[in-house]
């Protein structure tokens, strides 16, 4: 009988260390995966409304007098549109508008990417510049063309 006591205290003791310490790893990922989650959200939201998120400066030519040969297309976190040169356009757009376009960005990895290429046109050049968690990155076209047009698709023109 006292084998048994002694047995029974023994799981018991055992269990009650393996639910403490599965307990303390719950709280500590439950913990971990808030902060997670706030530090990404707080990534998306928090930058300054006068910060660029989006840049994109174009020229093509020849260009004949008294033409606008140049576009340039700046995108605030603020969620500014301004558009200036061949299209003149001001607009504000939603802030699910600016989250979806900052996803977009992260989902291409172009902000990981070498975007370097050759130039294969002096008719036409283009400058991006992207801001994202912090990160900022300078594109010359053609580079990354295919994952920026996936960016530009999301920001309306119009």
């Amino acid at each position: 009988m006292q084998r048994f006591i002694n047995l029974h205290n023994l799981i018991y003791s055992v269990n009650k260390k393996t639910t403490t310490i599965i307990s303390i790893l719950a709280i500590v990922i439950a913990v971990l995966s808030i902060f997670i989650l706030q530090k990404q959200k707080d990534t998306i939201v928090s930058q300054n409304g006068d910060t660029l998120l989006f840049e994109k400066n174009e020229r093509w030519g020849p260009c004949l007098p008294n033409s606008i040969c140049r576009q340039s297309t700046k995108l605030y976190y603020s969620g500014r549109l301004v558009l200036e040169g061949e299209t003149e356009l001001k607009k504000q757009l939603g802030q699910q508008e600016i989250n979806n376009l900052i996803e977009k960005i992260k989902s291409t990895n172009v902000m990981e990417k070498d975007c370097s290429t050759p130039i294969i046109s002096e008719d036409y050049s283009a400058t991006y510049k992207l801001n994202v968690s912090n990160q900022e990155k300078t594109i010359q076209f053609p580079g990354c063309k295919d994952e920026l047009q996936e960016i530009e698709q999301l920001i309306p023109a119009k």
